[in-house]
């Protein structure tokens, strides 16, 4: 403003005094814009001032926060100082443990290494012992590993033909027909011998001898014919031939007492063991694939026994079931002749029935 007052009075003097107060006023006014741009300056800086001054009082208002934080933090340092400090302790103290174990590591690697050693050695010694296999051989192996189980029949004592297998059962049939039939011609006892003063035992071999004799004929028939005419062929033929004298006798025996003791009663039950006998003896087929009664009843018959002793005298086997079945045909034998006798002292009594019979046959 100055500046511009005073050049315009001085427009129209160009003396040295105008020209010294327009270079004055010039300086003036610079002057004057310097202390204008200068207390902008400083009041800018004031300013500033002010705003770092707020900041810092800000600041201490919040540092007694920060140091109580920087203590807990300092106090967790501290404690995770011991931490680590207990920790090297533990750490020290285990690194002895560990180095034992090092060391036991290490012998055990040695004698791994040694074990590894012998095995390679082994399987190499094994592997030269290995047989080279032929082709056949191979096949035969690889039809072996294919096929596992082999399924085969092996008969220990074959009868070979069917005829074999049934004579034991239709020998049987035909020794005790002819108890049966026998004493259906000869009388059991003899009058006379009862009534006479003869012992017992005698009146009763007398009335069964004749008989055995007559089985002991059929017997020599029965094996003649099937052995010569048809080729029975049996392994052991004298034990054949005695079982079949010995069922014979025993078979009798049993015929003659129940027809001593019960007559035609006597003669029915033989009929009714002989119906029996066809189905227990096991002589067409096993006993263990008969009914439940039927395997009740064949060890306690006396064909069962001659069946399986003609089994092992003609197609073989055991010579132990072929004594056992002797020894028991021979108790059967011995049981009935006792039994005879006794029916035989019993009859000695005579009686209006036993004089004049209701029933004669």
């Amino acid at each position: 403003m100055l500046y511009d007052h005073v050049k315009k009075r001085c427009a129209g003097d160009p003396g040295p005094v105008c020209a010294g107060l327009i270079v004055l006023a010039r300086e003036v006014k610079t002057a004057a814009d310097r202390i204008d741009d200068a207390q902008h300056r400083i009041e800018a800086t004031v300013q500033r001032l002010a705003g770092v001054v707020d900041q810092a009082a800000a600041r201490l208002a919040e540092l007694p926060g920060t140091i109580a934080e920087a203590k807990s933090q300092v106090q967790l340092l501290n404690d995770g100082a011991h931490q680590v400090a207990q920790g090297a302790v533990e750490l020290r103290d285990n690194l002895g443990t560990a180095r034992k174990g090092a060391d036991k590591l290490v012998s055990g690697l040695v004698q791994l290494k040694g074990g590894a050693s012998e095995l390679a050695n082994g399987l190499e010694a094994g592997a030269r012992q290995i047989p080279t296999i032929r082709p056949v051989r191979r096949t035969k192996m690889t039809d072996v590993l294919s096929n596992p189980v082999e399924i085969r029949t092996d008969v220990e004592n074959p009868a070979h033909v069917n005829g074999r297998g049934l004579a034991p059962f239709f020998f049987g049939i035909a020794l005790w027909v002819l108890g049966l039939i026998g004493y259906q011609i000869l009388r059991p006892f003899n009058a006379r011998a009862l009534a006479g003063n003869m012992p017992s035992a005698t009146v009763a071999l007398g009335g069964w001898l004749p008989i055995l004799g007559i089985g002991a004929l059929a017997v020599a028939v029965l094996y003649s014919a099937v052995d010569l005419g048809l080729g029975l062929d049996p392994l052991h033929p004298a034990q054949t031939i005695g079982i079949m004298l010995l069922g014979a006798a025993a078979f009798t025996a049993i015929s003659y007492v129940l027809k001593a003791a019960f007559g035609v009663v006597g003669a029915l039950l033989s009929l009714v063991l002989l119906m029996l006998q066809l189905t227990s003896g096991g002589g067409t087929y096993p006993v263990l694939t008969s009914p439940q009664p039927f395997k009740f009843l064949h060890p306690l018959l006396p064909m069962s026994y001659l069946i399986d002793g003609l089994r092992v005298s003609i197609s073989g086997g055991a010579q132990r079931h072929y004594w056992l079945d002797v020894l028991v045909l021979s108790g059967f034998l011995v049981t009935a002749l006792a039994l005879a006798v006794l029916v035989a002292h019993r009859q000695r009594n005579w009686t209006v029935g036993r004089m004049k019979p209701a029933v004669e046959m």
